[in-house]
């Protein structure tokens, strides 16, 4: 008698592990699983990866969040075939981080209408014509990443109607238009190394812009061109390191109808083949306490734009004798 209620009782034990254990299955699969992930997949939970994906002939992954949603790539990489998107984003709260690659697509990783919290960081972009790209989004934080164009890229990031979003510590090297591209917006770049593009740093419509601490070298033409398209479209540039650029360390262009006020300041510009400071477009600019040498010229000025000069250490002008700044 005792052995047959022993038996009914593990009978029933085992019932029970078994109902256990099919439903942990059954969630298993109902969970999206890194091991399940192909190219294309639309994913909004949080996912780390556990191998490479790819090769992808068109979109890498997608992601969709209205809760907050990490992706880690976890030491792997996105691969692509020379077009799509690599990640794609729309919403808020996302995270995508490496270490991680990001290799060969049209665009490395696109963001549109992210509205905030939004962070990418530790990454690998390569070989992708547009590294990152970013559209009428808010409060983003790109940092920390390596983008080489390696003779294909043609944009490092780019970025437009982006606001209160902050750019920095990133290497940018190889592409054959620009480095970075500012569209409108404020944003904050800042301590990133931009070297061998066509040009370093590019921005000029409607925005107040901070380009601060950046060391901009040996970049095809300028290393930070501002065009000026629309009034009040300036900023600071600060305490940037401008050597051996092709053309122009900084050169300021523009619509001399335009008042953008630029504050050029403090920044060290030297060896660059044609002018280390040019300012030759719009209005009310401010070049205060820079030091430039062994360019072309050192300081130029158009005469046409408004501008003042104070406090800059320099060997060589155009013209000789530049308008001082009255607060000086």
């Amino acid at each position: 008698m005792s052995n047959i209620r022993i038996l009914k009782i593990n009978v029933c034990r085992n019932a029970w592990l078994l109902t256990v254990i099919l439903a942990a299955s059954s969630l298993a699969i109902a969970l999206p699983q890194p091991s399940s992930l192909a190219c294309g997949d639309r994913i909004q939970t949080s996912i780390k990866l556990t191998h490479d994906l790819g090769p992808c002939p068109a979109d890498g992954l997608h992601i969709v969040a209205a809760t907050p949603v990490t992706l880690d790539l976890n030491g792997h990489k996105i691969i692509g075939q020379g077009s799509g998107t690599g990640v794609s984003m729309f919403g808020e709260s996302i995270i995508v981080k490496g270490p991680g690659r990001i290799v060969n697509f049209g665009t490395g990783i696109n963001l549109e209408h992210g509205t905030g919290d939004v962070m990418i960081y530790d990454l690998d972009l390569v070989r992708n014509i547009e590294g990152i790209a970013l559209l009428f989004s808010n409060r983003v934080r790109i940092l920390d990443n390596t983008i080489d164009g390696r003779d294909r890229g043609k944009t490092g990031i780019s970025i437009s109607g982006v606001g209160n979003s902050f750019f920095y510590r990133n290497t940018i090297r190889g592409h054959s238009d620009f480095g970075f591209w500012l569209g409108e917006g404020n944003p904050v770049v800042s301590q990133n190394v931009i070297t061998e593009n066509h040009v370093g740093i590019h921005f000029g419509t409607e925005g107040s812009y901070t380009v601060r601490g950046n060391m901009v070298f040996r970049n095809e033409t300028n290393g930070i061109e501002a065009e000026i398209m629309e009034a009040g479209g300036c900023g600071t540039i600060e305490d940037n390191f401008l050597r051996a650029n092709g053309e122009n360390g900084l050169l300021v262009t523009g619509s001399h109808f335009f008042h953008a006020a630029c504050v050029v300041r403090d920044n060290v510009v030297e060896d660059n083949r044609l002018n280390g400071i040019s300012i030759s477009g719009a209005n009310d600019h401010t070049v205060v306490g820079n030091r430039a040498s062994h360019n072309g010229v050192d300081l130029r000025w158009d005469g046409v734009a408004g501008a003042c000069w104070s406090q800059n250490i320099f060997s060589t002008s155009s013209p000789q004798t530049l308008p001082q700044c009255p607060l000086f």
